[in-house]
């Protein structure tokens, strides 16, 4: 049984390491095409959002919870592995790209200043096309939510 757990194990990081993948952006100086067709042209460099814009390394956090079977005065603790999760380019002029490994693809949209102090930027049709909240974690990450079940975890790469 502990080999068995070993190689599930196993199996769930090489899995989220060849997800990962690698990706890249278009450096070109091209404009950014938002959701609706337009050009992003609003420039949030120097605001307080500053905090949000790097490369980040995304991750989804791994869980355990306990059962308890107090007919047999039992108690199991249940595991599981993070795993990687691409990689989310957060920029200033209103624009994001998201390596999704859960899609499969690199996500390219547009993200808006919310009225939220917790979650002061949102990422428009985002992975599963839903629009994922952003908050600061500690002093360099980041944390997104789906608004529902989901949470992923960012660091910096820059």
């Amino acid at each position: 049984m502990k080999f068995k757990s070993i190689l599930v194990l196993s199996t769930v990081i090489l899995l989220s390491i060849f997800l990962s993948g690698c990706w890249s952006e278009d450096t070109s100086g091209g404009n950014s095409i938002n959701s609706n067709g337009g050009n992003q042209n609003e420039d949030y460099s120097n605001s307080p959002l500053s905090y949000f814009f790097h490369t980040f390394d995304m991750n989804v956090s791994g869980a355990a919870y306990l059962t308890e079977d107090y007919a047999n005065n039992t108690a199991t603790l249940h595991t599981s592995a993070g795993a990687l999760s691409g990689g989310l380019t957060i920029n200033g002029n209103g624009t994001y790209v998201w390596n999704s490994t859960w899609e499969g693809r690199v996500i390219q949209g547009n993200w808006e200043e919310t009225d939220d102090p917790d979650y002061p930027i949102v990422l428009l049709k985002g992975e599963d096309g839903r629009d994922w909240k952003v908050e600061k974690d500690g002093e360099r990450d980041i944390i997104i939510w789906d608004q529902n079940s989901i949470s992923k975890n960012g660091h910096p790469i820059e």
